[in-house]
């Protein structure tokens, strides 16, 4: 707990840059989760500096349609030709497959890939599928869904000239709470079993740990799937730069459900707001090759 406070204590002194202008002109970016929160204001950031195209992943609709005709009213976003709303359900893996397949059918290029979308909830609940919820959404859907555009991105790419300003970008959206994590089903025969099993979800030692432990599981996913994307031919630069990203502690929908203590009176205090949050999913959609399969907070690659 201490090194999370510590870290959460440096926020109120800490500013995070603004994108720099016209950063994303004639771009194409994908972003779950994106009719609220840290993924409606890094939509927000990415219209106003040129996109071409802006597709909202969200699992309603019509809230979706909402935020569009919300972001419309940004000054510098007048164009509805630039931002779609199409329709993707992290709690299904049917939903997430026809999504993907939409999207390699439908997109021409994938200049930027958010994957924002999460929940954290403190009551055991299996979707569909039969898997907890939060483990789902937070990690086999993130990961199913980055798996299965990952090829339609790299293929672009390695057909380009491979340098830095035309490499795609993969962003998975962690958090610093998995610090927190302790990660106990790690000893686990299955581990996936024992983070879907209700006994542990509820246990002592574990309660509250299902969204930490998420979190850390994003953080592997990027530095697992990271040096399976090949390098292009002529620049050496991988295909994709991957990373995963630290928006810091804000106000969101995510803690819709309330927050334990002491997490609620440090949101209270130091919490930010998603647009600054935001600036680091923009900062990591933006970074070089040195983050490459790196974990990225306040804007640069963590050491």
């Amino acid at each position: 707990m201490a090194p999370l406070l510590y870290d959460l204590a440096k926020q109120p002194f800490q500013t995070l840059p603004v994108p720099p202008p016209n950063q994303f002109f004639n771009k194409t970016a994908l972003i779950t989760g994106s009719n609220v929160g840290l993924g409606y204001e890094a939509a927000k950031h990415i219209l106003i500096r040129g996109a071409r195209l802006v597709i909202l992943c969200v699992r309603d609709i019509q809230k979706g349609e909402a935020a569009k005709q919300s972001l419309l009213k940004v000054p510098g976003i007048n164009t509805p030709e630039t931002i779609q709303v199409w329709q993707l359900d992290q709690s299904s893996f049917a939903s997430v497959r026809a999504f993907s397949e939409k999207v390699i059918q439908e997109v021409d290029t994938i200049d930027y890939l958010i994957l924002n979308a999460g929940i954290a909830t403190y009551k055991h609940e299996l979707t569909e599928d039969g898997w907890e919820k939060t483990l789902q959404v937070n990690d086999l859907s993130t990961g199913l869904l980055a798996l299965k555009l990952l090829p339609k991105m790299i293929s672009k790419s390695l057909s380009g000239p491979g340098t830095e300003k035309h490499i795609p970008r993969l962003v998975i959206v962690a958090s610093g709470i998995h610090i927190e994590s302790r990660f106990h089903e790690r000893h686990a025969e299955n581990i996936l079993q024992r983070l879907n099993s209700k006994e542990n979800f509820e246990a002592k030692k574990t309660a509250g740990q299902q969204y930490p432990t998420s979190k850390l599981i994003n953080m592997y996913m990027t530095e697992r799937i990271a040096p399976l994307i090949p390098q292009h031919p002529v620049t050496k630069l991988p295909a994709v730069i991957l990373s995963s990203v630290d928006p810091g502690f804000c106000y969101s929908e995510l803690s819709r459900e309330g927050l334990p203590f002491p997490f609620g009176i440090v949101r209270w205090m130091i919490g930010r707001s998603t647009e600054v949050g935001s600036r680091n999913l923009v900062a990591a959609a933006l970074i070089g090759p040195e983050g490459h399969g790196k974990y990225v907070a306040s804007c640069v690659v963590a050491t």
